[in-house]
């Protein structure tokens, strides 16, 4: 029996190095489990930025288009008006080519009724 005691009394300071070294591990563990939960946060942090930025490139994309569309109708009114804007020059051209022949006649026939 006191073999037995001896025995068991040699081997609890074992155990309890073995212990130790348990508990510094399980602590390291433990540090290791808290940094990848730290990381893990971030990274959900990351990806909800990542969604919100893909949220606003899409609306960015929308008014993107909205501009080019606003942009294109404007191009083609301005087509439209200078189309406009040549027509009614022409028109006064005409008007003044038919003013001053309208003058001449008038004259002509002026000096027609004097003699």
């Amino acid at each position: 029996v006191e073999e037995e005691l001896e025995m068991q009394y040699i081997e609890i300071p074992k155990l309890q190095g073995q212990i130790e070294q348990l508990t510094e591990n399980l602590s390291k563990k433990n540090g290791e489990h808290e940094l990848a939960l730290n990381r893990i946060t971030e990274l959900e942090g990351d990806r909800k930025k990542c969604r919100d930025l893909e949220a606003s490139v899409k609306e960015l994309s929308k008014k993107l288009e909205s501009i080019t569309n606003d942009k294109s109708n404007l191009l083609e009114k301005i087509v439209r008006l200078e189309k406009e804007n040549a027509a009614i020059f022409d028109l006064e051209e005409e008007k003044q080519v038919l003013t001053e022949n309208i003058n001449t006649r008038m004259q002509e026939q002026a000096a027609s009724l004097e003699k």
